[in-house]
């Protein structure tokens, strides 16, 4: 079971089971729930953990929301005795090879092709997750050219998310009507994050229900043997992280400070300090030449893996699902070249002379045409494929109010209570679209579920409530106003 359970632990959309440790022996469970039912001891909440969360909104290393209750390590599987890690010794390493953007596509086609071609097997109801952005379009021309040349003899169905009127909608049901292909399209709505947030609570609180979207529905899809997915294209084909370049790209552990004063002063002094142990750990474990080469890794382990790949789990655990772009001569090929090659000129040379129809459905981040010059016309389809902003600050605030300021909450002796009663009361008032202030405070809202949930314990700590209201009534309020600012700009 362990084996089959770690079968594709050297892939990056690998999603990662949990475990603990009892009596030395490694206790390894898919499911969190399954997992704390093993567990004998008292669940004590790990503040190192909050502190990364709202910072970075993920966790990293392997930690969890409860002490001793960790993800299995990165590039790594349970020795013969299940009492250690043995990592990955071949993990592919980063290069600086130099050739033309055209053969680098062409190479990256063929080894998606032989990728996805695995993944389907012998399965024959095809899922794909497709939205209007290009990683999805990558993979869509990958499954119609195994179809086309006879490769794969399957039944493909799209499955979109999203708002009606949104670019994302309406291009991806183009595209599935360009390939004549079943489309299946869920809609989102404020209903949507209530439920989110109580799964994402069960499920170890390790992402924003924000980032469900509608993954719990699909789950539940009847006629469905496989789903693939996309959504490490940015990543690996183009280089680009939240819309970073990979050579532009920060350390994991910068910038890390007491946002809004959302901490009691005490107890993050106390604990930021090992946040570093967390990335210096996989620094020691995986060695690289380069800097960008250590923080590409450190978004692939700490952010994919910890965010993307656990939400992904939600459908995994009901129908499986396969991320292209990461098996290891998809992802080792794209690494070996020079970052400067991993651009948007890839896609383009793909989809030219693999699907050129797709290059005239629009990009659904621009509303343009895929890198066309300004002669085009931006459509007039809706940007955003959510709400959340709205449903955060207005249709949901009763229940996130009452969460954030719940006894669970301040049960955890973590939080300064003043300062997130503010920020709730500012946000609400606030007419900005979704930025990180709703899911910080959906998350918290979530953390309450998770710790009733759980029966989780806070810490010990001696209060510091005369720093903690000045904190509150000065800091918080112009760290607020300088984050619209900013914003704004």
């Amino acid at each position: 079971m362990k084996k089959e359970l770690f079968k594709f632990n050297n892939r990056l959309g690998f999603m990662n089971p949990f475990y603990l440790k009892k009596d030395n022996q490694l206790i390894i469970k898919e499911s969190y729930y399954s997992l704390i039912k093993e567990k004998e001891t008292s669940n004590y909440i790990d503040p190192v953990s909050i502190i990364e969360v709202l910072n970075k909104s993920y966790t990293f290393g392997d930690r969890t929301f409860i002490k001793d209750v960790n993800l299995t390590p990165w590039m790594a599987k349970p020795n013969k005795e299940e009492t250690s890690w043995e990592y990955e010794k071949d993990v592919p390493s980063h290069g600086n090879t130099i050739i033309s953007e055209e053969k680098a596509a062409e190479s990256l086609f063929k080894r998606l092709k032989e990728e996805v071609k695995n993944y389907i097997g012998e399965s024959y109801n095809i899922g794909i997750l497709l939205s209007g952005g290009m990683d999805s379009r990558i993979i869509a021309a990958v499954l119609r050219n195994l179809q086309l040349t006879g490769k794969i003899n399957v039944n493909i169905t799209a499955i979109t998310w999203g708002i009606e009127n949104s670019r994302d909608v309406i291009y991806a049901k183009r595209i599935s009507n360009l390939f004549e292909w079943e489309w299946k399209y869920f809609q989102l709505s404020s209903k949507n994050l209530i439920e989110n947030m109580e799964i994402a609570a069960k499920n170890g609180v390790l992402y924003s229900p924000i980032h469900l979207h509608a993954m719990p529905k699909i789950s539940k899809m009847e006629n469905i043997d496989c789903i693939i997915a996309g959504s490490f294209g940015d990543s690996i084909g183009r280089a680009e992280y939240s819309g970073i370049k990979v050579r532009d790209l920060t350390p994991t552990n910068s910038k890390m400070m007491n946002k809004f004063k959302m901490f009691k002063s005490n107890v993050y002094k106390k604990y930021v300090s090992d946040v570093n142990n967390d990335i210096d750990k996989y620094h020691h474990q995986f060695p690289r030449e380069e800097k960008y080469q250590y923080y590409e890794l450190e978004k692939q382990l700490h952010y994919m893996r910890k965010e993307l790949n656990q939400c992904m789990a939600v459908i995994n655990q009901e129908i499986p699902l396969y991320q292209a772009f990461t098996s290891p001569e998809v992802y080792g090929y794209m690494w070996s070249l020079s970052p400067e090659i991993r651009n948007d000129k890839i896609y383009y040379y793909i989809l030219n002379k693999y699907s050129s129809d797709l290059l005239e459905i629009p990009w659904a981040r621009t509303g343009y045409r895929y890198l066309s010059d300004d002669s085009d016309k931006p459509d007039e389809y809706l940007k955003n494929y959510h709400n959340y902003g709205k449903w955060i600050k207005e249709d949901i605030y009763p229940i996130i109010e009452e969460k954030v300021l719940s006894s669970y909450i301040r049960s955890l002796n973590v939080f300064n209570m003043e300062s997130l009663e503010k920020l709730l009361k500012a946000n609400s008032s606030s007419k900005e679209k979704t930025t990180m202030i709703d899911e910080y405070l959906i998350w918290i809202a979530t953390l309450a579920d998770f710790v009733k949930i759980y029966n989780v314990q806070g810490v010990d700590i001696k209060k510091n409530s005369f720093i903690d209201k000045f904190d509150s009534s000065i800091i918080c309020r112009l760290q607020y106003t300088f984050y619209k600012l900013k914003h704004r700009g």
